[in-house]
């Protein structure tokens, strides 16, 4: 369920039919859950530098259980990979990249 409520944002940028390029290392943005007027969950997530897997350059992503992100406070999430405007996802624990399609 978690990861579709991070991809879930993702894709429906990807409507619009334009080439986007995953953010740089600077990017943070933040998910919150509501329902029936109570906050179930707040997330913060940020791009925290880069790692080598199979030989290609993927972005990591942290996850902080907060609606802001702090570092100290954060664990990793995924990395992504950027490729021709296709995104690979590979999440913590998983050893099959995802395409975003």
């Amino acid at each position: 369920m978690k990861k579709l409520l991070f991809v879930f944002p993702i894709l429906f940028c990807l409507t619009v039919r334009a080439q986007l390029i995953f953010p740089d290392s600077s990017a943070t943005w933040s998910i919150s859950a509501t329902d029936m007027g109570s906050c179930d969950y707040n997330h913060a997530y940020s791009v925290v530098g880069d790692t080598i897997i199979s030989s290609s350059t993927y972005k990591n992503i942290y996850v902080a259980n907060d609606s802001l992100f702090n570092y100290s406070n954060s664990g990793y999430y995924c990395s992504v990979l950027d490729s021709a405007h296709k995104w690979y996802f590979l999440f913590k624990g998983d050893t099959n990249k995802y395409l975003l399609v």
